[in-house]
């Protein structure tokens, strides 16, 4: 998280994002992100797809 407050649902669990959290997941894990502040909310998502060799 960038910046702002928000609620994270990974799977059937909810948890509580702020500025400076990290979090890890699988892109085949349902997953959602709302804003729950008064401010913006920035982050990075990102996909990363590799190969074991």
């Amino acid at each position: 998280m960038i910046s702002g407050n928000t609620n994270m649902e990974i799977g059937e669990n909810h948890y509580t994002a702020e500025r400076g959290d990290v979090y890890f997941l699988g892109a085949d894990i349902p997953h959602a992100i709302s804003n729950t502040g008064n401010e913006s909310c920035m982050y990075y998502a990102f996909h990363v797809e590799y190969v074991i060799v």
